[in-house]
């Protein structure tokens, strides 16, 4: 199977999918695990997909994006604001029984 025809069933397929997603969703008592299942079938069809239409962007290295809080802020306010102090536990120090007898 060359790789247009190919394309076009795994595109097919992820309309099909998305069908049934969207019917699913519609009905009163839907199983929400189904259709978990088919979300992530859609997704994997959908990177298969965008593998296959970009063979170069494939190959290269996946960038792991970090959420909006994780992002470190560029503006001069950041650099502005006080770092924050980690709160500080006491602990109490124990000594081994042997440091012990030797004091003794």
């Amino acid at each position: 199977m060359c790789i247009k025809n190919h394309l076009i069933e795994l595109k097919k397929k992820h309309e099909a999918v998305d069908a049934n997603i969207l019917l699913l969703q519609l009905c009163p008592g839907h199983d929400s695990l189904q259709i978990k299942a088919l979300k992530k079938d859609k997704l994997r069809l959908k990177e298969q997909i965008a593998r296959l239409e970009n063979p170069a962007r494939a190959m290269a290295p996946k960038s792991k994006k970090l959420p909006k809080a994780m992002k470190v802020q560029k503006s001069s306010k950041a650099a502005s604001l006080p770092t924050p102090v980690p709160h500080l536990v006491s602990v109490s120090r124990i000594e081994p029984e042997a440091h012990k007898q030797k004091a003794a």
